[in-house]
């Protein structure tokens, strides 16, 4: 997931916290979440889930469970990547 975040860091790391509760809690291993020093708008999280049938319903749950996107998070961009071979 792509996104930019106009909150303070403490709120990220509080919405981080939860949304990393919510995939382990799905069977999704969390990654983490990463940003250009540069930027401090642009980030990136980061979550994996192994199948060979990709289940976006699986892949959305821990968003909806946090309250998918609060208003900090400007604007959003979710990208699955399956593997192709």
């Amino acid at each position: 997931m792509f996104f930019d975040w106009s909150g303070t860091r403490d709120e990220l790391d509080a919405w981080v916290k939860k949304y990393k509760e919510a995939c382990k809690k799905n069977g999704i291993t969390f990654r983490g979440y990463y940003a250009p020093p540069q930027d401090r708008y642009h980030w990136v999280l980061m979550a994996e889930y192994l199948s060979e049938i990709p289940d976006q319903t699986k892949l959305s749950a821990p968003f909806r469970e946090v309250g998918f996107k609060p208003p900090q998070m400007g604007h959003m961009i979710t990208k699955y990547y399956v593997p192709q071979g």
